[in-house]
């Protein structure tokens, strides 16, 4: 009788944790995304330490076309995706200021992670990984720029989760050819390029992320205003800072079937971009 009691029990228990596993992951959207900050959706120059420091605390410095593009994908994928920003800069320093950035420009909300060790540049592995982890995600778009070292602290990710679908898209903002003044990090075999909010809602089109009608209506939004900037600022709301070297981005086709109207709009914000990477 004791015997069968606790096999009993053990099978109770065992079926409880079962339950609570499968609640537990039944909370956790099956596609996270991971983006950086500085210089992925802030303007910040993080190779140039003045422009580095007077733009910390201008919340304003916002990538056009960035938050909105986030925002699509979240009303379309809705509770199947989460949100996560994990950024190099010092906790102490810039958390404030990161956190005010995020809600001031209408990102999705997230948790932000900050980097507390000064000593180590690993925060970044560690804190997606131990993200991957937990949440347990079946697709990860990790969103990142070629400033510093997003590309192989992202390839190395995708390294060590093999059995995860990987979507990377690294803002070109440098250039990565030698004898550059603010040179930035190759980009490794699978990554995409992006200059604008542009490229990133064709790759999520493309990805199925977000749908037709988001593309559109995003694409007639944003590429106009993307395509009347002057080019010559470097503070607020921008697209192009003049500072931002991006001749080593490579256009990748773009979506199939689309209107005449996001056509056109598609091919003026071409002919801008073109001109504005022809460094």
């Amino acid at each position: 009788m004791g015997m069968r009691y606790m096999t009993f029990k053990k099978f109770a228990l065992t079926l409880l944790g079962l339950l609570i596993s499968v609640s537990a992951s039944a909370q956790n959207p099956p596609i996270l995304v991971v983006s950086d900050i500085d210089d992925t959706l802030k303007i910040s120059h993080v190779l140039h330490k003045l422009d580095m420091v007077s733009n910390a605390s201008r919340y304003e410095n916002h990538f056009r076309g960035m938050s909105e593009v986030f925002v699509k994908l979240e009303k379309v994928q809705g509770d199947l995706v989460d949100f996560a920003y994990v950024t190099n800069a010092p906790k102490t320093l810039m958390e404030s200021y990161h956190r005010m950035f995020i809600a001031m420009n209408g990102f999705p909300l997230g948790n932000i992670y900050l980097r507390d060790d000064l000593s180590s540049d690993q925060h970044k592995l560690v804190t997606i990984q131990k993200l991957i982890n937990n949440k347990k995600p079946s697709y990860v778009v990790l969103v990142g720029d070629n400033g510093e070292k997003d590309p192989v602290f992202y390839s190395q990710i995708v390294k060590n989760n093999p059995k995860v679908e990987f979507l990377t898209l690294i803002h070109r903002v440098y250039t990565s050819k030698a004898g550059a003044k603010e040179k930035g990090s190759p980009l490794y075999a699978g990554q995409l390029s992006y200059v604008t909010g542009v490229e990133v809602a064709e790759v999520f089109l493309a990805a199925k992320l977000i749908d037709q009608d988001s593309f559109d209506s995003y694409v007639l939004a944003l590429a106009p205003e993307i395509s009347r900037e002057k080019m010559t600022g470097s503070k607020g709301t921008l697209a192009f800072p003049k500072w931002m070297n991006c001749s080593d981005h490579r256009p990748f086709v773009g979506p199939g079937s689309l209107s005449k109207d996001v056509i056109d709009q598609l091919n003026k914000y071409y002919a801008v971009r073109a001109k504005r990477c022809a460094k």
